[in-house]
């Protein structure tokens, strides 16, 4: 039997009978448009293998999910929402959710998508933390072969810009040379509560090898760590930004020219210096 979303009205009466708010801290906005919550599960959800949750709160998207997957691992950094989750999971008789009560940039994701065969994760993440999260998930989880997180709608266009465009950054192309990235969805503000003053949209994430098969770890991380120092001063030139000797010599070596700035490479031309700065990988195969 399909499972109904999590209302408007529930949240409020769950959250008045533990005589709390959602707490701005926290950046806890709950999404509570069933739609909404039905199609960013079914991102998720992948082939309804197992999947984990950052930020399930009061369990609006996680209900679909565990209607969809296998086997719901669910990231909760708020005991008290927790709490409230784990009750709605027990009324609704859910019995493939688990709930840990943990903050999402503390947990060993290597160890914990291990530890139960997790190729997928999905989250409704903080505005001022999902950043750090998803980095933190593209460095530790190697085996994720999809992600789909609904953010704050400006810094997921930026997560999913191409290198080569105005918007690109270190954070996009680290994520770009392991996973095709692509806006999924738009979501309005109004399908939240409390209602935030952004708009927000989904960023997908799909596993994509091609940069790592063709040119090897050591290259890969190099070119990241190169746009890195350049991004930091994204304005000026290459010259002045990889004036490092190590790294203006990779510049050179990478045929890139030193006047360009970080904004205008491709995702192949800060291989090329990712490849000058690694030569024991032997370059791109």
């Amino acid at each position: 039997m399909s499972q109904s979303g999590i209302t408007k009205s529930e949240i409020s009466e769950l959250l008045g009978s533990s005589g709390r708010a959602p707490k701005r801290s926290l950046g806890q906005n709950f999404l509570v448009d069933q739609n909404y919550a039905k199609k960013i599960a079914n991102i998720a959800a992948g082939e309804g293998g197992p999947v984990a949750e950052i930020g399930p709160g009061i369990g609006s998207l996680t209900v679909f999910l565990a209607e969809r997957c296998q086997r719901v691992t669910a990231v909760e950094k708020d005991e008290e929402i927790a709490s409230l989750l784990n009750r709605v999971l027990e009324t609704r008789g859910i019995g493939n959710v688990e709930v840990i009560v943990a903050d999402a940039l503390e947990v060993d994701w290597g160890e914990l998508l291990t530890s139960r065969s997790i190729r997928r994760v999905v989250g409704n993440l903080p505005y001022n933390v999902s950043v750090p999260i998803i980095m933190k998930l593209v460095e530790e989880g190697a085996g994720i072969q999809g992600m789909a997180f609904l953010l704050q709608k400006e810094v997921a266009e930026r997560l999913a810009a191409k290198p080569g465009t105005r918007e690109s950054s270190a954070a996009s192309l680290k994520i770009q040379l392991r996973f095709a990235a692509s806006i999924a969805a738009r979501v309005p503000a109004t399908v939240f509560m409390p209602v935030p003053n952004v708009a927000s949209a989904v960023l997908e994430l799909r596993a994509d090898s091609r940069y790592l098969d063709g040119y090897g770890s050591e290259a890969v991380d190099s070119a990241v760590g190169a746009a890195r120092a350049a991004f930091a001063h994204r304005r000026q030139m290459l010259r002045r930004t990889l004036a490092d000797e190590r790294l203006s010599a990779a510049l050179a070596k990478s045929g890139v020219g030193e006047t360009r700035r970080p904004e205008s490479l491709t995702i192949e031309e800060w291989l090329a210096i990712g490849v000058a700065l690694s030569p024991g990988e032997g370059g791109h195969a």
